[in-house]
């Protein structure tokens, strides 16, 4: 059993978990492996400085978050190709996925957890979790 609200956990059922953990969001090396990983699926021109500043910038992004972030940034490219059938473009032809593109893709894509969401998660991992 997942869940991203167990203090819906009714505590009769609660007791039957042997295990309850809290997965916490990644961190800095992980949020830029993950941007790695994603990224190596195109063609990319991203030099150090800016990877290290989307992963900065990735503070408090869960994994997910992270990936709806590469996956906005990567259509970036189809954004500025003329209006023509999609279907017929092969991806030779598209640009590279810029640090722009991310720019744009922070406007559409934020954290999905507040930092009062993680502060309970944490305060009920006290109290009920196994770590």
């Amino acid at each position: 059993c997942a869940t991203s609200k167990p203090e819906e956990i009714d505590e009769s059922l609660r007791r039957y978990f042997m295990k309850r953990l809290l997965i916490p969001l990644p961190d800095s090396t992980a949020r830029h492996q993950i941007i790695v990983q994603l990224l190596s699926q195109h063609n990319y021109c991203l030099n150090d400085k800016e990877f290290a500043l989307l992963v900065q910038r990735t503070e408090g992004f869960s994994g997910l978050d992270v990936a709806h972030l590469c996956q906005e940034a990567a259509v970036g490219p189809l954004h500025t190709m003329p209006a023509t059938d999609l279907s017929a473009i092969i991806p030779s032809q598209l640009r590279p996925v810029t640090y722009q593109d991310f720019e744009n893709a922070f406007c559409k894509i934020q954290p999905s957890i507040s930092q009062k969401e993680l502060d309970m998660y944490v305060e009920w991992n006290k109290m009920f979790g196994c770590s």
